[in-house]
């Protein structure tokens, strides 16, 4: 992900001279904190794996669970939440960005950093309560009786530390905004000026937020107190907030309002480090960590290359090669827009210089990009295990043979075009024959990385390894790729160590918004607000086919306004209760959601995928003087629209396409 913030993000500071010393300092602190962060990776991936090695022969490293949850995680997550902040990895909701100019965003933007900085300060001040409170009775958890009181100062300290990085960089830009610009001047440019005119009346949603916040409290109805909070939330979502503080602050006030102050100051205290101190969790470092030494190892750079030679003797075989070798991008980056950049980059120049159709090429790219999610290193899939209190290991085998089904959708929806059109694939002159030797030459660069995702998966299918333990060894093993490939010791120990420290950014990032989404889930069960939107729904009786048709139109109309995670973590919770009463799996269900979570990327005008690839395609090399609008993406992206949603029909239709695989690793 550190790429796709270097990218994306384009930040103008010209502070003067004392401004640039805080700055630094800021700096320095942050530098000193991500050092025992990612040396707790490099723990975290170790003690995992010799457990595993220990465990199979019937000796297992005593207390790992605990070391791993309550220490290492703590340690990773909480001291780099501000690392996170000056990388510009938390995720801004701004629903409204395009409706709004630039100047009123910096005003929102100023607002919201204000309010962040409050609540992670109240975050740090109760949560360091809390540390002293268990201080004072030494606690400790597991057989071993193994020390957790040290480690939840991390949160006082983590938080405070993040509050002092909102602050250096609203003070750090003279004009007090670090936003991220994604072609912003394309997004804009899709709307009528008379509309941007009508949204940046900046009362207007100032206005609506002091209503949702007064009525919140004026209603004695818990339920209704619940609904405000949710409209505080769509209101936050629109100005500038990151996401996790759209959730959490809505859902602190409910709890406020509903229970008391003892109530929010124990969700204060307690609710942030048991967010992150959980055993099934700590997967998400080490499929980030294994993700990032893989693609700094450079073998992502020739999968492009090895897939072209070994499909482009089809018709369309460099938009086939692409979706191929998306495949395994997807299952090692395990994230859409890791995986675009360097996908892109390769794949791009050669289809364009090929003569393929500028609108064709993007779609093949994109169609390749929506694979990530559904395959196995899958944070989004991850994400939704959290939310939804599954099995992480089901859930991840559960989106195997769908995503196996959509990539030969996407092969033969291209070799179809490219036979019915071949003007599309510049007339299909592209086609090669490379000798088998070569062929073989060239996968051996290469398949250490599809092996190793193999591997991992065979141990998490066979039950050899938890999903955990397959994650860890996943990492180390691609640490060992990434420091054979880089071949000096100087360069193989920086691209290590920078895997790491961009390991804890990416994670606490991660972290924080499932810490907001939980608050938000504390309020709905408290309200009562989630079981009656349950009774309404069953008082209206719909059949399973009804139900998930009317989730196919919502989702598709959310997805034209948010991003994927705020979808879904505004959704699932209180859907969760429902797909009970109409008996759908939940694992079912997680990838379901996740295929309208990538739907929602290609999706104008919020879909982030279609501004990512639009600034990408501002670069001579990669659009080799193909002059490319964002008209041109918005337009691949609808061609492959309909794609996934033959694989929603499928789904629907034999729901034992997604759960076969789970069931069978299980009996």
């Amino acid at each position: 992900m550190s790429s796709v913030a270097e990218e994306m993000t384009h930040i103008s500071v010209t502070a003067s001279r004392p401004k640039r010393r805080v700055l630094a300092l800021g700096d320095q602190m942050l530098n000193v904190l991500s050092i025992p962060g990612a040396l707790a990776v490099f723990f975290l991936m170790v003690h995992t794996t010799f457990n595993a090695i220990f465990r199979s022969s019937g000796d297992p490293i005593q207390g790992t669970l605990e070391y791993s949850s309550f220490w290492y995680m703590p340690v990773i997550v909480f001291l780099g939440l501000a690392l996170a902040q000056r990388r510009h990895e938390h995720v801004e909701a701004g629903m409204l960005d395009g409706f709004m100019t630039a100047k009123n965003q910096r005003e929102f933007y100023r607002l919201a950093v204000l309010a962040m900085i409050c609540l992670a300060l109240l975050m740090a001040w109760f949560g360091l309560h809390q540390a002293l409170a268990d201080f004072e009775v030494r606690k400790v958890v597991g057989a071993d009786a193994i020390a957790v009181w040290p480690f939840e100062f991390l949160v006082p300290t983590g938080f405070t530390a993040y509050a002092i990085q909102l602050a250096l960089d609203l003070r750090g830009t003279p004009e007090g905004s670090s936003i991220a610009e994604i072609d912003v001047e394309s997004k804009q440019a899709l709307l009528s000026s008379s509309l941007r005119r009508v949204w940046t009346w900046r009362l207007v949603p100032t206005a609506l937020l002091a209503v949702s916040v007064v009525s919140l409290f004026s209603t004695e109805d818990q339920k209704w107190v619940g609904a405000w909070a949710l409209v505080m939330m769509l209101i936050l979502m629109g100005m500038k907030f990151q996401l996790w503080a759209t959730m959490a602050l809505p859902g602190i006030l409910g709890v406020y309002a509903i229970a008391g102050s003892a109530a929010t100051e124990s969700l204060f205290g307690e609710l942030p480090f048991r967010s992150v101190a959980e055993w099934t969790l700590t997967v998400i470092p080490m499929f980030i960590m294994m993700g990032i030494l893989l693609v700094r190892s450079g073998i992502t750079e020739k999968l492009f290359v090895v897939a072209q030679h070994w499909v482009g003797w089809v018709p369309g075989g460099l938009a086939v090669g692409t979706n191929v070798a998306g495949a395994v991008f997807a299952s090692i980056s395990g994230s859409t827009l890791a995986m675009i950049f360097p996908l892109s980059r390769a794949a791009m120049p050669a289809m364009l210089r090929a003569n393929y159709h500028r609108q064709f090429a993007l779609g093949a790219v994109m169609g390749a990009g929506m694979l990530a999610p559904l395959l196995p290193s899958s944070l989004m899939l991850v994400v939704y295990a959290g939310v939804a209190s599954v099995p992480i290991g089901p859930q991840m085998l559960a989106g195997i043979v769908p995503a196996l089904i959509l990539l030969v959708i996407y092969i033969a929806a291209a070799v179809v075009l490219s036979l019915v059109r071949p003007s599309l694939a510049g007339g299909n002159n592209d086609r090669l024959e490379v000798p088998l030797k070569e062929k073989l030459v060239a996968l051996g660069g290469v398949v250490a990385a599809p092996l190793l995702v193999v591997a991992m998966v065979t141990g998490i299918y066979t039950g050899y390894l938890t999903v955990t333990e397959a994650a860890a060894a996943a990492a180390l093993a691609a640490l060992v790729i990434c420091v054979v490939a880089s071949r000096r010791p100087g360069l193989a120990a920086k691209r290590v160590w920078e895997s790491a420290d961009q390991t804890v950014s990416t994670t606490a990032a991660l972290f924080l918004m499932l810490i907001g989404a939980y608050i938000l889930t504390r309020l709905l069960a408290i309200s009562g607000l989630a079981q009656e939107f349950v009774d309404a729904i069953v008082t209206w009786g719909p059949s399973r086919l009804e139900f998930l048709l009317l989730m196919i139109v919502i989702y598709i109309v959310l997805g034209a306004f948010m991003e994927p995670l705020p979808m879904m973590l505004l959704t699932v919770p209180t859907l969760l209760p429902i797909l009970g009463q109409l008996d759908i799996s939940l694992v079912w269900f997680g990838v379901f959601v996740v295929v309208f979570m990538e739907l929602a990327m290609v999706m104008p005008p919020a879909g982030i995928l279609i501004w990512v690839l639009k600034t990408i395609m501002r670069d001579p090399a990669v659009n080799v003087g193909v002059r490319i609008s964002v008209k041109d993406v918005i337009v691949a992206g609808l061609w492959f629209h309909i794609l996934p949603l033959i694989l929603v029909v499928l789904m629907i239709a034999f729901p034992d396409l997604v759960t076969w695989l789970p069931d069978l690793s299980s009996s």
